[in-house]
């Protein structure tokens, strides 16, 4: 991670700053080199996603707020630490800080729910369309339409803050779908279709053999880098039970700690 990174340059710093062999000029050259080095994948992949976000032009109104607030601060905090002062006073905690400060306060801000209107004013207005509901059989997405959005968005804590939406149908049944982003969901959706192979073929079998189905559920792909994903209630991940049993093993040990130390 980053904190690894700027432990390691800090102590790079150091050995070049011991080096009686080096001109002060040799050592700002070798900094400057080290520091290019180290950090310019991160250097890289902050860039890239202020290229694919602020720099295309803020399109919705939380977008142009969110430009509002830190687009200058991005970019001075990238631009020093892309191109750092390599003098005596280098130092990569301080060059780290500008950019940790603002993910400090961005962690802050994050909400777990947020207005429609602010992420897609469009969608908000949608009403009664002839859009058929994505993710129903071939039989009923001719009769199905979407009539509206929810207003309220949940987003999930995950790393890329995938969102819920909800879309009401014209069947008066609301039909949740999580929305994922930069993840390619193609892959996800060949394996429902094979899932739905497997569910033929063992009904199929049923009068011959104890009858199985896997349960699945649709993945619509809406292009390389984003899709919907049926929501499926009543289910927990597989994150949230490693979590809980990590805490309970963690609190298991303060219990041993505080029952050694207290006999």
């Amino acid at each position: 991670g980053i904190a690894r990174r700027v432990v390691q340059l800090k102590d790079e710093a150091e050995r070049v700053a011991g080096n009686e062999t080096l001109t002060p000029t040799e050592k700002r050259q070798v900094l400057r080199d080290k520091h290019v080095a180290i950090l310019q994948p991160v250097c890289s992949a902050i860039r890239a996603v202020v290229d694919a976000t602020m720099a295309k032009g803020a399109e919705s109104p939380h977008e142009k707020a969110f430009c509002r607030q830190y687009g200058k601060k991005i970019s001075a905090a990238l631009a020093a630490l892309s191109e750092p002062k390599c003098d005596d006073t280098y130092d990569p905690e301080k060059v780290w800080r500008p950019m940790e400060n603002i993910l400090s306060a961005m962690r802050k801000r994050s909400r777990r729910r947020l207005d429609l209107q602010s992420l897609s004013p469009r969608l908000s207005r949608l009403e009664q369309s002839a859009i058929p509901m994505p993710g129903l059989s071939t039989g009923e997405r001719h009769n199905i339409t979407i009539q509206s959005f929810a207003r309220e968005v949940l987003i999930l804590p995950s790393k890329t803050k995938p969102k819920k939406l909800v879309l009401q149908g014209s069947d008066g049944i609301r039909h949740p779908f999580l929305f994922k982003g930069l993840e390619d969901l193609h892959l996800d959706e060949r394996m429902m279709q094979f899932l739905d192979i497997v569910n033929s073929t063992f009904a199929k079998a049923r009068r011959t053999a104890t009858p199985y189905q896997a349960r699945n559920y649709s993945v619509i792909p809406l292009g390389a880098q984003s899709g919907l994903i049926q929501w499926v209630d009543g289910t927990v991940p597989l994150f949230t039970l490693y979590r809980r049993w990590a805490q309970r093993n963690a609190a298991r040990a303060d219990d041993l700690a505080a029952a050694a130390a207290a006999a």
